[in-house]
């Protein structure tokens, strides 16, 4: 995960923390309930986001 953000363009220096958390995704057969996908979440620019958010980012 860290190299693919390094990868994209991100520095060492900027990526200042990381932590596994879950994804909160609807399911697509029941409105009722959702799922919880486990993902990492990283602190770039003192912000906290999913990493796949920070990826996409950078390759729009």
């Amino acid at each position: 995960m860290i190299n693919q953000l390094i990868n994209v363009g991100y520095t060492e220096k900027q990526i200042k923390d990381f932590a596994i958390g879950y994804r909160w995704v609807p399911d697509t057969d029941e409105t009722d309930i959702v799922d919880l996908k486990p993902t990492y979440y990283v602190k770039i620019n003192n912000r906290w986001r999913d990493y796949q958010d920070w990826l996409a980012d950078k390759t729009e």
